[in-house]
């Protein structure tokens, strides 16, 4: 996720072959509920943060929302929200501190990518 996201970042288009083989290898790694485990490995536990940051990996790559594959790890994104409004996952062995900061943070980054505010709109007071 981080190669893509630099290499997306530095240059798209030079780095194109490269980003899209990872793109590939993502989406070969995804589970069929639309989630990503901590390690990309189908033995690893699942982590909430991994399935935010695959799919923010994604959206920077330029693979659009509309794609069933993204849609369906959207779906699930949205579907492990609390009540309180972030993500926690308190069983992934991943994390030191039980906090919802890091699966938060991950869902936040790829859910505005996927649903950026419109342009023209005020921000909310």
């Amino acid at each position: 996720c981080y190669q893509t996201l630099a290499l997306a970042s530095i240059d798209k288009n030079k780095y194109a072959a490269k980003i899209q083989a990872n793109v590939d290898r993502l989406f070969a790694l995804q589970r069929p509920d639309g989630q990503w485990s901590a390690r990309f490995d189908a033995k690893e536990k699942t982590a909430e943060f991994q399935t935010g940051h695959a799919l923010w990996t994604l959206a920077v790559a330029g693979v659009p929302r509309s794609d069933e594959r993204v849609s369906r790890g959207l779906r699930y994104l949205l579907g492990r929200q609390q009540e309180f409004g972030g993500w926690l996952d308190p069983l992934q062995p991943f994390e030191n501190f039980r906090t919802p900061f890091r699966e938060t943070q991950m869902a936040v980054l790829a859910l505005s990518h996927y649903y950026p505010r419109a342009k023209d709109t005020e921000p909310a007071a």
